[in-house]
């Protein structure tokens, strides 16, 4: 859920282990809460954010998740401070937080793809859109130093921006956030203002 600071701190690992991850909101009336309250009533837990299944690995706890994720896939970083997403939750409070009522009541039937990275006030307009309008997507890390750089300059035809989205459903490849945005907008909600506009 791109409003909560846990969620948050999960991201920043997979940015800086430069990850590929596929992620579901999970938003408040995301259609994927049902699937995610089975597996917190198998494991003993409440519904939760975030939620990691990692193979037969799932765990719930933020800190959990990071540990898990440094210890399988790269050793050479910290686990964030549960305190470093306040203050940019805090300023984007209520957004990406509450499935918008125009999404669209099925899944596209490929998630999209996203090249972002965590940090980056573009890209973040950006998965909170996906998370209003509970759509599916894979997460492709890029922050400054991945090699993912090099993939978008070839994609763009020279540019290594984030964020840039791929929609493998329409064919479609956006650069800017604010295009990015109007078109997940257009295309996946039944065309009413999103949560939070005015």
């Amino acid at each position: 859920m791109e409003g909560c600071h846990f969620c948050r701190r999960v991201r920043e690992v997979a940015t800086e282990l430069d990850m590929v991850v596929n992620l579901v909101p999970s938003a408040r009336g995301s259609r994927s809460r049902d699937a995610l309250a089975e597996y917190a009533a198998a494991a003993g837990s409440n519904v939760q954010v975030p939620f990691l299944l990692d193979g037969d690995t799932r765990l719930f706890e933020s800190e959990e998740i990071c540990r898990h994720l440094i210890a399988k896939y790269g050793a050479t970083v910290d686990v964030p401070g549960v305190g470093t997403g306040f203050v940019a939750s805090a300023l984007r409070l209520g957004r990406g937080g509450l499935v918008d009522k125009s999404a669209l009541p099925a899944p596209p039937d490929r998630p999209l793809v996203l090249y972002s990275y965590e940090g980056n006030q573009f890209c973040r307009l950006v998965r909170e859109v996906l998370c209003e309008l509970d759509l599916p997507y894979e997460l492709r890390s890029a922050g400054k130093g991945s090699p993912r750089r090099e993939e978008l300059k070839i994609l763009t035809g020279g540019s290594s921006q984030c964020p840039f989205l791929l929609d493998p459903n329409s064919g479609v490849q956006l650069a800017e956030s604010a295009d990015i945005v109007e078109y997940l907008r257009g295309r996946y909600s039944r065309g009413g203002a999103s949560v939070g506009s005015s």
